[in-house]
C-alpha cells in the first residue's frame, strides 16, 4: 500500500496536538476555574481573570488559527472571501466543562504535478 503524506491528512493530527498543547501549557494554566458564557444581556458581568469559558476558549482558538494562517497551512476563513469555517464552544451542563469543535480547510501542499506531453507531426 502506499500514502503520499499531503497536508490534508497530517495537518489535522498537527491541529489537535496544537491545541491540545495551547490548553495545557496555556488556557489550562491561565484559568483554573472554569463556567459557562457570561450572559452580558441580562447584565452578568465577564468573569474575573483566572476564569475560563466557552467564548474565551474560541477567542485563542480563533488567535491560533490566525497563525496557522498566517504560516500557509490553512486556507484564509478569516476575510470573507471563502466561506468562514467557525470555531464552535458550549458549556456541557452535565460535565461541567467546555466542549468544542474546530472546522478549518487545509492548504494544499505541492507534492505533484500533472504533465501531458504530446507528439505531433511536423507542419507540412
Amino acid at each position: 500500500t502506499r500514502c503520499l503524506d499531503i497536508g490534508d491528512s497530517v495537518f489535522p493530527d498537527y491541529a489537535v496536538l496544537d491545541l491540545a498543547n495551547l490548553y495545557s501549557s496555556v488556557f489550562r494554566t491561565a484559568n483554573t476555574y472554569a463556567q459557562d458564557n457570561p450572559n452580558i444581556a441580562a447584565g452578568e458581568l465577564e468573569p474575573p481573570a483566572g476564569v475560563a469559558y466557552p467564548l474565551l476558549w474560541v477567542s485563542a482558538v480563533k488567535n491560533r488559527m490566525a497563525f496557522w494562517q498566517k504560516q500557509g497551512w490553512i486556507i484564509d476563513t478569516f476575510s470573507g472571501k471563502t466561506p468562514a469555517y467557525p470555531v464552535l464552544a458550549t458549556w456541557n451542563v452535565s460535565a461541567r466543562r467546555i466542549q468544542s469543535g474546530v472546522n478549518f480547510v487545509v492548504q494544499r501542499v505541492m507534492h505533484q504535478l500533472s504533465v501531458t506531453a504530446n507528439q505531433s507531426a511536423p507542419p507540412l
